[in-house]
């Protein structure tokens, strides 16, 4: 078993969410725990989306403005 894998399994039976995002805006990771927050049903509803298409109106929030100034930082 690879490590990525082990890291993968591990993050998916924490009961803190855990979503990677890209420099795109795009999910590339999400956790079993995110998936139930977000109220979808797999993680293929998720995955390969930007959060604004899954999350409308997410960009004028003040998470949002944190995430944005962690991506340039």
């Amino acid at each position: 078993m690879t490590i990525g894998k082990l890291c993968a399994q591990t993050m998916d039976q924490l009961l803190e969410g855990v979503q990677l995002i890209d420099f795109n805006w795009q999910y590339i990771y999400v956790n079993n725990t995110i998936v139930k927050q977000s109220k979808c049903r797999k993680k293929e509803q998720l995955l390969g989306f930007t959060m604004m298409e899954k999350f409308p109106g997410i960009e004028k929030t003040d998470l949002f403005k944190m995430l944005h100034f962690c991506m340039q930082e």
